[in-house]
């Protein structure tokens, strides 16, 4: 088998590493299909490689005559997505659900939503307001009939529909040029991610460059602290954007030869590596926190700065517990190296695409980067958005070396 994956990975131009990787992906995504259609372990092997090889190609020829320029580094923070046009329309539907009829069509006179009333014979009446295509919005509503239910609609009761309109205030752009999204109807669902890449362009230095995923890209998860490639289009402010069909992070050891340290280690200076300067130094100065009874401190300093959601901190624990999840992947519940301390334990949550990395067991070391935020019951609560394993124990829930890429060789000895 390894002399198959070794041809395949020549043919196609890359690492015996990257093809690993995908071929993990590959078996995660499709191995129970496959066992179910009677296929035996060897035989899901082979097809993960054919499958993996052509993957691979096919992205290679698409990265040729996309444009798009490959970064080389790692995700250092991949938090969750967020749909805030999902959440907007739960928002607006409570609202409705408390106003009567007039102050519904009231918001449609103001041009933030349309309704859509069933009539019950096979048609429907949408009141909107007619004025966004005048040069300006003023307060009217006129109501059409349709035949069907317009697309990006949220239901509000059994025969009352809405419609969200993305933009009301600004027909065109400062260069003239019209504004797409004004007057129209908001997808129901807009995922968005935004993550930070620290790595290259080109034979450029090593720096930080944010990387935004929409739709759904935004649903891909990012390893962390895994090097490797990453096809994007660079914008002239300096952020990556990820392209359907492009952007599609390759996993390459390699790339770790580029960085001077590790992620994080502890010497007998203390704790030092790639970890802290992401944060800016250990606390007090930076935002390396030594114990997680400091959470709370980190929150407060930055409360009253427009860095409140988005400052990154960063802690070493140990893992305590890890759980299997029903739908694949697991949960690391992480707690304080000192043991005196009262603080909470961190829960990390990997996901099914990332098992691969589940090479490790209860009692190993993991440097935690994550968001600390206050929660109405006043507690403080810390959201991994990036780990790394600084000092493993040997766990019994690994995946099959066969089924995964070697994790102990990305680059660094753990």
């Amino acid at each position: 088998m390894s002399e198959l994956k070794e041809t395949v990975a020549k043919n196609v131009g890359v690492s015996l590493d990257t093809l690993n990787a995908r071929i993990a992906e590959v078996l995660t995504e499709n191995k129970p299909a496959w066992i179910n259609a009677g296929k035996s372990d060897d035989d899901c092997q082979v097809l993960a490689i054919r499958v993996a090889g052509r993957q691979l190609k096919a992205e290679a020829q698409r990265l040729s005559r996309s444009g798009a320029e490959v970064l080389t580094g790692m995700f250092v923070s991949a938090p969750r997505y967020k749909d805030f046009a999902k959440s907007g329309y739960a928002k607006m539907k409570n609202t409705l659900n408390t106003l009567d009829e007039a102050a519904r069509t009231a918001l449609v006179a103001q041009g933030r939503i349309t309704l859509i009333q069933d009539n019950l014979d096979g048609s429907y009446t949408h009141t909107i307001n007619p004025t966004f295509k005048l040069s300006s919005l003023e307060e009217e509503t006129s109501e059409v009939v349709l035949h069907a239910l317009p697309k990006f609609v949220q239901e509000l009761d059994a025969t009352t529909w809405f419609q969200i309109i993305e933009n009301n205030t600004m027909p065109t752009f400062a260069s003239g040029d019209a504004n797409p999204r004004y007057g129209r109807a908001r997808k129901l669902s807009e995922p968005v991610r935004e993550c930070l890449f620290l790595g290259k362009r080109g034979s450029a230095d090593v720096e930080l460059i944010t990387i935004k995923f929409e739709g759904d890209l935004a649903l891909e998860n990012q390893p962390t602290f895994v090097p490797g490639r990453l096809p994007v289009r660079m914008g002239r402010n300096g952020v990556g954007y990820a392209k359907p069909g492009v952007t599609k992070f390759v996993i390459d050891d390699s790339i770790a030869n580029q960085f001077a340290a590790p992620p994080f280690m502890i010497g007998e200076s203390g704790p030092s590596g790639l970890v802290l300067d992401l944060v800016e130094g250990v606390w007090p100065n930076g935002d390396f926190l030594p114990s997680f009874d400091l959470v709370p401190e980190h929150i407060n300093k930055w409360a009253e700065t427009d860095q409140k959601w988005d400052r990154l901190c960063a802690v070493h624990g140990e893992v305590v517990h890890i759980d299997p999840r029903e739908k694949g992947g697991y949960i690391i519940t992480v707690g304080d190296l000192d043991i005196t301390s009262t603080a909470p334990s961190v829960d990390v949550y990997v996901p099914a695409e990332h098992e691969y990395r589940m090479d490790f067991g209860v009692g190993s070391e993991i440097v935690i980067v994550g968001r600390a935020w206050m929660s109405r019951d006043d507690e403080a609560r810390l959201d991994s958005t990036a780990w790394w394993v600084c000092d493993s124990i040997a766990a019994s829930i690994s995946a099959p070396a066969e089924e995964a890429p070697d994790e102990a060789n990305t680059g660094w000895d753990a």
